[in-house]
């Protein structure tokens, strides 16, 4: 969003009721390999009215509830489930930080888990390969077009960055609007240091 063409587009956006809210906890990853948590921390922040007391309390922001990229890890359930080295404990547990280390950066499903620890049973969280021999272009954009109509849903992709034309690899970033005159989605790139202001 750093043209007037940009804004344009979101204003006159058909669906753009989630932007506001990924918009109010939205941070730069911390580094290189943080993508996965900083989509999850902005996916996790935009939901904070809904969630209460499920929101931590990070020492930097107290009395303020609210996600970073690292108390999302610290759930019990996101350690057994997520990190687990087959019932030895973790390697958060010993101070290793497993999306620093090989193969680096997180998978889907375990953004999936992160978000199922960290909403609770009464969320719905889905994951869906987009495998184009499966689904067609417009299934998908039904799909996330329908999602960004639910206040309570949110889109988060993980995309090859060098099959949209950007230089990088494997990236997760929340989808914030749609534009239906240009057919095309506003993700909000944790990665917003590559962009000029």
């Amino acid at each position: 969003l750093n043209h007037t063409e940009a804004y344009d587009m979101l204003i006159s956006s058909t669906r753009k009721s989630h932007y506001f809210p990924l918009v109010s906890g939205f941070d730069a990853q911390v580094n290189q390999f943080y993508c996965g948590p900083a989509a999850l921390q902005a996916t996790l922040n935009s939901l904070r009215p809904l969630l209460g007391e499920r929101v931590p309390l990070d020492p930097l922001y107290l009395p303020y509830r609210y996600f970073t990229q690292y108390d999302i890890f610290m759930s019990e359930c996101v350690k057994s489930n997520v990190f687990s080295l087959n019932g030895r404990g973790t390697l958060l547990d010993v101070g290793i930080d497993p999306i620093m280390t090989a193969p680096f950066g997180m998978t889907l499903s375990m953004e999936a888990q992160i978000l199922s620890c960290t909403l609770g049973s009464q969320w719905n969280v889905q994951v869906k390969h987009v495998d184009p021999r499966k689904f067609s272009m417009d299934e998908v954009r039904q799909n996330i077009y329908a999602a960004l109509g639910d206040e309570t849903s949110r889109v988060l992709v993980g995309y090859s960055r060098s099959g949209v034309g950007q230089r990088g690899t494997g990236h997760f970033s929340p989808i914030a609007a749609y534009h239906e005159p240009s057919d095309s989605f506003l993700i909000m790139d944790v990665a917003k240091y590559k962009y000029p202001p």
